[in-house]
C-alpha cells in the first residue's frame, strides 16, 4: 500500500510540474529553431562585430553573460555589451567549432542548452590559444525570436 501511495505522489508532482513548467520539447522545429539561433550566437562571436551581438541578445535588465576569464557576473544589456566589447578589443579572431551538443530543451518560450566547443583565440598580443569550453545558454522567445538571455562558457 505503502508503495502505491508513493507511486501516485510521484505521479501527482509530475503532472503538477508539467502544468507548471510546461512539457519539454523532443526533436522538435523550436529545437531546429534554437539550434540556429545558438549557430547565429557563435557566428556573431565570431565576427567580434558588437552589432551582431546585439542583433541575438535579448535587451533586457536581467541578461547575464560569464565568459571563460570572469570572476564576475555582467547583469543586464549594458553590462554584457560592455563585457563583449572588451573582448573583442583584445581579439584579433575566434574560431568556435562545436564538438559535443547542444543538448536542448524547450519548454514553452525558454529554452535551454548545453554543450562542448573547441574554440581558437586569436589575440592581438600573444600567440593563438586553443582550448575546449563547456557553454551553456539560455534562450527566450521574444516576438517570434530565440533570444539569448544567458551565456556562461568555462574551460574544461
Amino acid at each position: 500500500m505503502l508503495t502505491t501511495r508513493r507511486g501516485r505522489l510521484a505521479l501527482y508532482i509530475l503532472s503538477a510540474a508539467a502544468v507548471l513548467f510546461g512539457t519539454p520539447s523532443t526533436g522538435s522545429a523550436q529545437d531546429a529553431d534554437v539550434k540556429t539561433a545558438i549557430d547565429a550566437s557563435q557566428a556573431a562571436i565570431h565576427s567580434l562585430n558588437i552589432g551582431e551581438i546585439a542583433k541575438i541578445w535579448s535587451h533586457g535588465a536581467d541578461v547575464t553573460l560569464v565568459n571563460p576569464g570572469d570572476t564576475t557576473v555582467a547583469v543586464g544589456w549594458d553590462a554584457v555589451k560592455g563585457r563583449w566589447e572588451t573582448v573583442f578589443k583584445n581579439l584579433g579572431g575566434v574560431d568556435i567549432k562545436q564538438t559535443d551538443g547542444p543538448y536542448i530543451t524547450v519548454t514553452d518560450n525558454i529554452a535551454r542548452a548545453v554543450g562542448i566547443v573547441h574554440v581558437t583565440l586569436h589575440f592581438k598580443a600573444q600567440d593563438p590559444k586553443e582550448v575546449n569550453f563547456v557553454e551553456t545558454d539560455v534562450l527566450l522567445k521574444q516576438d517570434g525570436h530565440w533570444l539569448v538571455v544567458a551565456h556562461t562558457a568555462k574551460p574544461i
